[in-house]
């Protein structure tokens, strides 16, 4: 993934809510066991993608699924 926009639409296409909030993202996996995970509008930091990938990654990883990412 390159971009946030990307990440967005690849978890939409696997099933992921994903809701506009003031300044985030709130993302809802498509099982219910895994938990929200939340992603800033605006990425302030080199790192930010990667983080966000590892936080979904964590969350397939909760519920003991492989993760698509």
């Amino acid at each position: 993934m390159k971009t946030q926009k990307s990440l967005l639409n690849f978890l939409q296409s696997q099933g992921w809510r994903i809701e506009k909030t003031n300044r985030h993202w709130k993302l809802l996996p498509p099982f219910r066991e895994g938990g929200i995970v939340i992603m800033s509008h605006t990425t302030g930091d080199h790192r930010a993608l990667n983080n966000m990938i590892a936080d979904v990654r964590r969350a397939y990883r909760k519920i003991g699924r492989e993760s698509p990412l």
